[in-house]
């Protein structure tokens, strides 16, 4: 009997534990309940912040500076034009320059925006420059044209182009003078 009881000991758990089994596998239903959400009546902006750097709007045109020697304009378009960052030049221009594009009708009297936007002329100019008193095409630039090139400062690319400026008594740029070929006006 001892071999019936446990045959049948054996069967009741294995019974037992697939009933046990079946119970805890069992899916179980969980009741929903429906939850009314009030429709949304209108859109509300969202404030976007972002973290890109700011774009200062166009050159400020009604401050302008005054300076006691013409140092910190010469240098500013020593190291803007052959750099090309004409935008440099600004803080040392009067509200309005005069542009002339050598052999051009271009361009007049132009705010100090539209002037640096003329300087890109310049653009296709290629270094060294030389901005010395001592160039010898600021010499020839001088006798062939005296009443233009007298008193002005000259720097010249090493692809001909030049660039004139001219300062006023608060060291304030108030002329440029594009050329894209110095040999129109030396004839050499």
């Amino acid at each position: 009997m001892n071999k019936f009881t446990l045959l049948l000991t054996v069967i009741v758990l294995v019974i037992a534990g697939v009933i046990g089994w079946s119970y805890i596998n069992k899916p179980t239903t969980i009741p929903l309940t429906k939850i009314n959400i009030p429709a949304q009546t209108g859109i509300t902006p969202t404030t976007v912040i972002t973290l890109m750097p700011t774009i200062t709007g166009p050159i400020a045109e009604t401050s302008t500076l005054t300076y006691v020697n013409p140092s910190p304009a010469i240098d500013s378009f020593e190291t803007a034009i052959p750099t090309k960052k004409y935008s440099d030049m600004a803080e040392y221009m009067t509200p309005t320059v005069t542009i002339t594009k050598y052999a051009t009708s271009c361009c007049g009297l132009l705010s100090k925006a539209q002037a640096i936007s003329e300087l890109s002329y310049l653009s296709g100019a290629v270094g060294p420059w030389d901005f010395s008193m001592t160039n010898p095409i600021l010499k020839k630039l001088e006798s062939a044209d005296p009443e233009t090139f007298k008193d002005i400062y000259v720097g010249t690319s090493s692809n001909n182009y030049a660039v004139g400026i001219e300062l006023n008594d608060n060291y304030l740029i108030t002329k440029i003078i594009l050329i894209g070929d110095y040999h129109l006006i030396t004839g050499q």
